[in-house]
């Protein structure tokens, strides 16, 4: 009937509706399962990553807890090491300190030994003839006056100092003769430095005075002799020196073509005899002021300066 018909059309009209809708909600059901798919998918990729990140830290922290163990170990060999060390370094350095105090204590003993030389050699030395002339003086007058010729009295003990005085004659050969002329009194000198040096021994066997006679010096006395001594001698080098410069220059003067003037001719020959004389100040007359022969002349200043430049 058409009623049937009419309800059987709305039915159908519905279900198509019912149908379209679930239809729709089945595609959007599966396109969101297929969006979780892909989350899910890319989650496990995440974590797959982050797995192997985690074993390659763990790899890591093994290898570094291993290193430490070793550095560990180390450490603890050096300061054992260490410790080894510094108690070496202290029995060394106690050692070395021994050490020190022996070569010091040597030393003393050395430097006692060699005044102790140089006393009994001042003491073997003879009396001075003005000395022995005046035997009234006390003591310490005699010593007080006796200080200033106790540097020859020193000194003429020693072989290098007299050979090193008496060279002035094998120097002053070398000068022209009007120098030579001036040197007759120096060479005197030298003969008689010579014969009180030679004569030394048979004074010293024929002197037969008691010990109370004998001159006694301090310690500063002595230790001023060696002083004056060590200061004569530098000043022989430096008067030797100066002897071999004089000697180049007078080599060199005749090596030189002789052609002057008259004027300059007479010129040398002015200056020759004051070239001899001041040869003979640095070469005889200065050690023998030094040594305390003859006492010392003003005009001899600037020329000592000169030597001592």
């Amino acid at each position: 009937t058409e009623e049937e018909l009419q309800e059987h059309e709305g039915m159908s009209e519905k279900e198509s509706q019912v149908s379209k809708k679930l239809k729709d909600l089945v595609d959007k059901q599966r396109d969101e399962i297929r969006a979780k798919d892909r989350e899910l998918s890319l989650k496990n990729e995440d974590i797959d990553a982050l797995q192997i990140q985690q074993h390659r830290i763990m790899r890591i922290n093994q290898d570094l807890l291993h290193r430490i163990g070793v550095i560990e170990a180390q450490c603890k060999m050096l300061i054992q090491q260490r410790a080894e060390l510094e108690t070496s370094a202290q029995a060394r350095q106690q050692e070395y300190g021994a050490l020190h105090l022996e070569v010091t204590r040597l030393r003393k003993e050395l430097q006692e030994k060699e005044f102790e030389e140089n006393i009994s050699a001042v003491d073997e030395l003879p009396f001075c003839r003005s000395e022995m002339s005046s035997p009234s003086i006390t003591p310490k007058t005699l010593s007080n006056s006796a200080k200033p010729k106790s540097v020859w009295v020193e000194c003429r003990g020693d072989p290098d100092f007299v050979a090193k005085c008496l060279e002035c004659d094998k120097s002053l050969s070398l000068l022209p003769k009007s120098a030579n002329k001036d040197n007759n009194g120096n060479a005197n000198l030298d003969e008689n430095m010579r014969g009180s040096v030679d004569a030394e021994p048979g004074e010293e066997s024929d002197s037969s005075e008691p010990e109370s006679d004998r001159p006694r010096f301090t310690l500063e006395e002595l230790r001023d002799v060696l002083q004056e001594r060590n200061e004569l001698k530098a000043q022989m080098f430096l008067l030797q020196e100066e002897l071999a410069y004089y000697k180049n220059e007078e080599f060199e003067d005749d090596i030189n073509p002789s052609v002057c003037t008259a004027s300059a001719s007479q010129a040398t020959s002015a200056d020759q005899p004051e070239s001899g004389i001041r040869r003979i100040i640095f070469t005889a007359i200065m050690p023998m002021v030094a040594a305390g022969f003859f006492t010392d002349d003003p005009t001899l200043l600037p020329i000592r300066r000169l030597s001592f430049v």
